[in-house]
């Protein structure tokens, strides 16, 4: 249950076409995918079938968890701080690798169609934490 005396919550949405993803568009733009995902991330969306599906619920995931985390005045994040990765459930693991950042729990959800992904986040901070 929220607590507003001990903790605060920031929510983000975001919505990408996926045919930013396209094939032919990351062999043009494969430094743009060095510089917005990790190697893990890579490593789980490179070579699937639905692999433009993946890295656009992934980037619309770090798009989602920035607002998320703008909203509670944490904003100082780059793409490659966070990662996410899906077990073998498809359930979405978030690790923020940066200093700073102990106490914040995100959680996300995206999903996606042929031609559109979406990601929806909450971040939640509890307080007296930093």
């Amino acid at each position: 249950m929220f607590d507003s005396n001990r903790e605060t919550f920031g929510i983000g949405v975001d919505v990408e076409n996926v045919s930013r993803f396209a094939k032919s568009d990351i062999v043009k733009n494969v430094s743009f995918l060095h510089r917005v995902f990790t190697e893990e991330e890579l490593a789980c969306c490179v070579n699937r079938k639905l692999q433009a599906q993946q890295l656009a619920m992934r980037f619309a995931g770090k798009e989602a968890i920035f607002k998320a985390l703008s909203s509670i005045c944490l904003t100082k994040l780059g793409y490659h701080d966070i990662q996410i990765i899906s077990n073998e459930r498809s359930v979405p693991s978030i690790t923020i690798q940066k200093d700073g950042f102990a106490g914040i729990y995100i959680y996300l959800s995206f999903s996606h169609t042929h031609d559109l992904a979406i990601a929806f986040a909450i971040a939640r901070r509890l307080l007296g934490t930093k």
